[in-house]
């Protein structure tokens, strides 16, 4: 397979690592976003929380969140690079009912390249043909 090298790659962590468990969720995402240009991300770190339904003060903890939550961070911090292929294995695991619901629209309105990996074929079937 070829892929360019001027395209981006984005896929969530399945475990939060370690370094980043105790810096702020702003801290976080900044870690993560990819154009440097914007000095204020707090619009796009808003964004891909309600994308993975999940709603937090910006100098919250990462490690104050439970398990599901921080995968719902991992996820978010994928997205918010904007990538040109966005890779997705098993997104649905951590999330309810909502959160899955506000991913298949971010999933439908993404406008590069999205594959997912999924066992949930609900999920796929709301974003394919």
């Amino acid at each position: 397979m070829h892929i360019d090298k001027e395209l981006t790659i984005a896929t969530a962590f399945q475990v939060m690592p370690a370094e980043d468990k105790d810096l702020t969720i702003s801290a976080f995402f900044n870690k993560y976003f990819r154009d440097k240009t914007i000095f204020n991300i707090d619009k796009k770190i808003a964004e891909v929380l309600d994308a993975v339904n999940l709603k937090a003060p910006l100098d919250r903890i990462v490690k104050s969140f439970s398990g599901g939550q921080q995968a719902r961070l991992l996820l978010a911090a994928a997205l918010i690079q904007n990538p040109d292929i966005l890779l997705l294995d098993e997104p649905t695991n951590n999330l309810d009912k909502d959160g899955i619901y506000h991913l298949e629209d971010f999933i439908k309105n993404y406008k590069k390249t999205v594959i997912v990996i999924s066992h949930d074929a609900e999920f796929l079937n709301s974003f394919t043909d």
